[in-house]
This record gives structure tokens, C-alpha cells and sequence, in this order.
């Protein structure tokens, strides 16, 4: 029978002792979904079925939590894009994977449209009918919309995210229960409550205002609230629609402003913008292999080619793994 030294019979005390607490297994779990390497959740260490010496015990015990490492790059170099700002970001885990003067306050165009459709949510049922007046059309009409024409809602937000129909965020704005001007104020709220510290809205529409302007990554927050209301997610994911009024008289061709939705398969979503101020604008969405990876770009003047390179430099720098199989016990041998 093998000696051991006190502080050896003391670990294994411990050992015994933890293995008899918990029913003489301890069950070990991964996760699910896949994720880059660089992440702020923890994994177990897994422990292999075969005798080792009570000096690696003694080690798996001071180690039982371990953050996953930096991801391993198989290029160093920072994509070449045209956009002043810009975020990838890992959907899974929320971890950033490239970003480039991502709190600058910069002119959001229609992008901004996704903060606009949240408010009208928390307003108005999709169902709800509104009536279009002539003050709605008084800056563009994108959709053709007819002054006493009536759309519920859930048509005026295809219409809004899909075409970026810019009569469609005054329309909304104006019917809101507490005027054109609390609708701004409740965008400024939600921002707000979303943490939101390079942010403020002057119009619902995204028009270039001086004082107006949102962050890359405040911009991604918005992204993350908008596409977590399943309406929303499937609105922006079409690349074609036909809407109606509600006596079905009137018809209105809805084409995506988003052309990654039609030359891209891995794309679904979600919104364009573009003003002098702002440049080109884009929030696209990406799953491949069950991964979904979110790219901003702001201030570009190729917003397709920028998110294209970003999109094509994520997959080949990043290596995202599914957790170890672990065991589903540890058992001890002496």
C-alpha cells in the first residue's frame, strides 16, 4: 500500500469528501451554441478517467473555472474599408470582434428607423389602423401612399423598414397618443433606458439635424432590442412585399433599400441609410453555421464592399468552437 505525506492525505480528504457531497459524480455541462474564443463566460475543466498523481489533482482543484483564451488571428491586419465607423460583433456571446471609432456620434440616416418602429410598438397594436394626411407626405413619398389612405400598422412598418419609407416614420410620429414631439422625446427615452451614451434623435426619420447623430455602438444596442421583437426580425429579412390599404383598393410595391438580402445567402437583414451628412449606412446581420455575426458600418461611401471585407475577414480571423465534450463524471483512481 502506496505512503502518503499529511498534506497529500489532506487533499485527498477533500477530494473524498466533495465526491460524497455531490453523490459521488460531478456532472459537467457544456454550452449549446458556438462561440469565438474570445468570451467573458467560463467553462469547466475537463478531467480525464484515468489515474493521475495527487500533484495535477491538486492543480484541477486551484483551476476549476477557466475563460475562454483570445482568439487565435490568422491575419493581423485591420480589414481596408471606407467607413469612418464600424463594429463586428459575434451574436451568440455579444463579444466585439473589430471595431474602429465605435463612440463617435455620427449621423445614423434611416438607420435610425429601427428606434423609430420600437416606439411605435410600444404605442400601437400592428393591428391598429392609421390614416395618412397630407403633412405625412409634405417631405417625400416613397411608397406612393395616397392622403386618406389607411394602413394598420404592421403595413406602415413594412413599408418604413423595408422601402425606408420616410412618410411612414411621420405618419407614426404624428399619430402618436402624445404628439409628433413625444415621439421624439420616447426615442430619446428608450436610448436612455438602453444605456445609450452617444445618442439623441431630433426626428423620427433620420433626416440630417444638427445635434442629431448615434454611435456605432449604440447603433448595434438598437440592433440588438430591434431584432429580439420576432415582427421586426421578419419584416427586415424580405426582400420584396406588396402591401395594401385597408380596403385592399390601394397597392403598394415594396422593394428592399438592403442589397446584401438579395446577393447574399448567409444576409438576414436589417436596415440601410444614407443622407449627405450621414454618407452610407448600413446594420446587416449574418448566420452561417449557426453563427450570427451583426456588422455596422457608418460614414462609408461603400457601405456593401466595407461590410463584405468585414464580413470575409471575421470568418477567416476568428475560430469559433463548439465547448469540449466534457465528461460526465470525474472518477478518482489511486
Amino acid at each position: 500500500m502506496p505512503k502518503f505525506h499529511l498534506s497529500q492525505l489532506i487533499t485527498i480528504g477533500i477530494i473524498v469528501f466533495i465526491l460524497l457531497f455531490q453523490g459521488s459524480a460531478i456532472h459537467i455541462f457544456g454550452q449549446k451554441a458556438p462561440h469565438p474564443l474570445k468570451s467573458s463566460q467560463v467553462e469547466l475543466v475537463a478531467v480525464p478517467k484515468v489515474p493521475i498523481p495527487i500533484a495535477q489533482w491538486q492543480n484541477l482543484l486551484a483551476k476549476t473555472d477557466v475563460a475562454y483564451a483570445q482568439p487565435s488571428k490568422r491575419e493581423d491586419l485591420p480589414p481596408q474599408i471606407t467607413a469612418t465607423s464600424a463594429v463586428i460583433e459575434d451574436g451568440a456571446t455579444k463579444t466585439v470582434l473589430f471595431q474602429r471609432n465605435a463612440d463617435e456620434q455620427l449621423p445614423a440616416a434611416s438607420t435610425q428607423k429601427m428606434m423609430t418602429a420600437l416606439v411605435a410598438l410600444e404605442a400601437f397594436t400592428p393591428n391598429t389602423v392609421l390614416t395618412v394626411q397630407a403633412q405625412d407626405l409634405e417631405w417625400s413619398n416613397v411608397v406612393g401612399l395616397e392622403v386618406g389612405e389607411q394602413l394598420t400598422v404592421e403595413d406602415i412598418l413594412k413599408c418604413l423598414l423595408i422601402a425606408s419609407s420616410n412618410e411612414s416614420a411621420e405618419l407614426l410620429a404624428r399619430e402618436y397618443p402624445w404628439g409628433y414631439d413625444g415621439f421624439i422625446d420616447r426615442m430619446n427615452q428608450k436610448a436612455t433606458e438602453f444605456g445609450l451614451i452617444h445618442t439623441h434623435f431630433i426626428n423620427p426619420v433620420g433626416f440630417d439635424a444638427t445635434g442629431q447623430g448615434v454611435s456605432a455602438n449604440d447603433l448595434n444596442t438598437i440592433a440588438d432590442h430591434f431584432m429580439s421583437v420576432p415582427l421586426l426580425a421578419a419584416i427586415v429579412r424580405e426582400p420584396l412585399l406588396i402591401v395594401s390599404d385597408v380596403t385592399g383598393v390601394h397597392q403598394h410595391s415594396l422593394a428592399t433599400t438592403n442589397h446584401l438580402l438579395v446577393s447574399s445567402k448567409d444576409a438576414v437583414g436589417i436596415k440601410t441609410g444614407t443622407t449627405p451628412l450621414a454618407g452610407e449606412v448600413l446594420v446587416s446581420q449574418f448566420v452561417v453555421n449557426d453563427k450570427t455575426i451583426r456588422i455596422i458600418v457608418m460614414g462609408s461611401t461603400d457601405r456593401y464592399g466595407d461590410t463584405e471585407k468585414l464580413y470575409n475577414w471575421a470568418l477567416q480571423t476568428y475560430t469559433w468552437v463548439e465547448p469540449p465534450h466534457l465528461l460526465e463524471k470525474i472518477e478518482l483512481t489511486f
